[in-house]
């Protein structure tokens, strides 16, 4: 996964994920403007090429993706369409400080609960 076409950066952020129905905490590991990597919970089935909407926490709108690739509990989707700098900058830098650090550890216990259950 070396070859990247935007630069990614490091998140740790929590999402949600909706796929097969289902509305799903899932964790965003790192993220660029034309996608990210998530770990979603390990009883979420995700094959390359199924279409699931992403939303950020800190944003209204929700941005469709296509998982790329599945490997090891990770998860590679692409943006159908770039997010705007500006809005990955938000949610991952200015969005991110907002949070009360033991409510976003709350939120990675949470998806990390997901993926063990």
């Amino acid at each position: 996964m070396q070859d990247r076409r935007n630069p990614r950066t490091e998140a740790l952020l929590a999402a949600e994920l909706f796929a097969g129905g289902r509305v799903r905490a899932v964790l965003i590991v790192d993220a660029s403007i034309g996608g990210a990597l998530i770990e979603p919970p390990e009883d979420l089935v995700l094959v390359p090429g199924e279409l699931v909407l992403v939303r950020l926490y800190g944003l209204q709108a929700t941005t469709a993706a296509r998982v790329r690739w599945v490997r090891d509990g990770q998860v590679g989707i692409e943006f159908r369409h770039p997010l705007h700098p500006t809005t990955l900058d938000f949610a991952l830098n200015d969005y991110a400080k907002t949070l009360d650090p033991s409510a976003e550890a709350a939120d990675r216990s949470a998806c990390s609960a997901n993926r063990a259950a």
